[in-house]
């Protein structure tokens, strides 16, 4: 199973990395056959076909963004990862409502891997 497709995410994956790949110490690498985002060597996001993944989200950020967005735990086959969120989205223009998230996943991460 892939998780992810250029074909399906790649308007998406190039309007995230314009801005991700902005901010300070950030690098891309491939996970699980996905765009993969790290600040200092720590991962803060991915990209799957179905939207993107924060990784360093809190419980209650993680609530709120599964009841406003749908947000749900990642899922890898029959892993599951309750941590880490997966965040529905196909249009990049969906991205600005959730871009304070991105980057609090971002800076969590950046603070951890200092």
């Amino acid at each position: 199973m892939r998780l992810y497709s250029e074909d399906n995410a790649g308007k998406l994956r190039s309007a995230f990395e314009k801005i991700v790949l902005a901010w300070p110490a950030v690098t891309k690498k491939t996970m699980f056959g996905c765009p993969a985002y790290r600040v200092n060597g720590q991962l803060f996001s991915f990209l799957t076909s179905e939207g993107i993944v924060l990784t360093r989200l809190d419980e209650t950020t993680r609530e709120r963004l599964s009841k406003s967005v749908g947000g749900r735990p990642f899922e890898a086959g029959s892993r599951k990862v309750e941590y880490w969120l997966l965040v529905p989205l196909s249009d990049p223009e969906g991205l600005l409502p959730i871009l304070p998230d991105v980057r609090t996943s971002y800076e969590s991460a950046s603070m951890s891997g200092s």
